[in-house]
């Protein structure tokens, strides 16, 4: 079994791994479906989950890469402008930089994590910490407003807006915090997005990495794609 799972936390440094990732962005580049190219390479080289998902998640082709350049701004961007945020994917970004998880620098510039825990989201003792962080960086950057939408099938999404809501209020931040069904919609009402979901991305008018900003804040170690 050709699998890189025992050298996670540096995966990116290993020379056939870097021979994977190739093979993989030369068949995006050649417009075949992401899901099927990671299922083709992972099945040839009997990938294990991690390693899927960094592939999945980490690798894009030259055209996907232009178009989230062309949207990136700076968080400085920020203030005085309606942002939006795609909750649970800016949330999980910071835990994993709190935590020491693995997190990586994708091909098209933004910072991911890779854990694929999403669907199965369970707030920690980290997660407070972690939207602390979050809100105190949106207050210095002087957003207008902020809308911060959760994903409601998620277990405890409703908790964790009210959450959420209530930190708001702490920091004077005018918004809401919602549960919504499609946070991928609400989300482009806004001016600014905050999220790293490469088809909400390639939707928005402007987005901003702010994950990618605390993970170096913090000093959280960032992993390379080769």
């Amino acid at each position: 079994m050709f699998s890189f799972n025992v050298f996670w936390v540096c995966v990116a440094m290993v020379d056939p791994f870097r021979e994977i990732v190739e093979d993989v962005r030369y068949l995006l580049n050649r417009e075949y479906p992401r899901e099927r190219v990671v299922n083709f390479v992972g099945d040839r080289y009997s990938l294990s989950v991690n390693d899927r998902n960094l592939l999945r998640r980490a690798v894009y082709s030259q055209s996907e890469i232009e178009t989230t350049k062309k949207r990136l701004v700076p968080i400085e961007a920020i203030n005085g402008m309606f942002l939006t945020v795609d909750g649970y994917c800016v949330l999980i970004t910071v835990e994993s930089a709190l935590t020491n998880r693995p997190i990586f620098l994708c091909d098209d510039g933004v910072v991911r994590d890779i854990s694929g825990v999403f669907g199965k989201y369970k707030q920690t003792k980290k997660t407070d910490e972690a939207l602390e962080l979050f809100l105190k960086t949106i207050k210095a950057c002087s957003p207008k407003k902020i809308h911060i939408y959760y994903d409601s099938p998620v277990s405890k999404s409703g908790e964790l807006a009210a959450k959420t809501r209530t930190m708001l209020e702490k920091y004077g931040l005018r918004g809401e915090a919602k549960a919504v069904k499609s946070p991928d919609f609400e989300v482009l009402k806004g001016e600014i997005v905050a999220t790293s979901d490469f088809p909400v991305i390639k939707k928005a008018k402007k987005v901003v990495d702010i994950a990618a900003f605390i993970a170096k804040k913090i000093g959280a170690k960032i992993q390379k794609m080769p």
